[in-house]
């Protein structure tokens, strides 16, 4: 079992520097496909991210990571977006990335994660940008 992580990023346009928003930890999961493991994005306000962000600055990303299947058995997913990944970055106008595995290609042309895999496999950062 392990623990999705996800946190904002923000721009501020007046010190032209970018700020990490607090990391947060979602609700443990096991399993794979279909055990609906989630992490909420919560508040993108910058004053709902750190003290440490300016009142000024903008979220212009949201990352968060995809939990591996290396302490499971007999289960498998595909890596990337899931379909709530995307539905939440059109719907809120804002770009969304996740860290996931690389993955290997199935039948299907798809890439997946297998119950077992090496913890410390390849992964990539996935971008979605949304639809205008």
């Amino acid at each position: 079992m392990k623990k999705r992580k996800r946190f904002w990023v923000y721009y501020d346009a007046k010190t032209k520097q970018y700020y990490t928003g607090t990391e947060k930890k979602g609700e443990y999961v096991k399993g794979g496909e279909g055990t609906n493991g989630s992490v909420s994005p919560g508040s993108p306000l910058p004053n709902q991210n750190g003290d440490h962000i300016p009142k000024t600055a903008t979220p212009v990303t949201f990352i968060h990571t995809h939990t591996p299947l290396t302490y499971e058995e007999d289960c498998r997913r595909e890596v990337g977006f899931s379909q709530s990944d995307i539905d939440y970055g059109n719907s809120n106008n804002i770009e969304m990335i996740v860290i996931d595995y690389v993955g290997t290609e199935g039948d299907d042309g798809k890439y997946y994660i297998e119950g077992g895999h090496d913890i410390n496999a390849l992964s990539k950062e996935y971008i979605h940008t949304p639809n205008k």
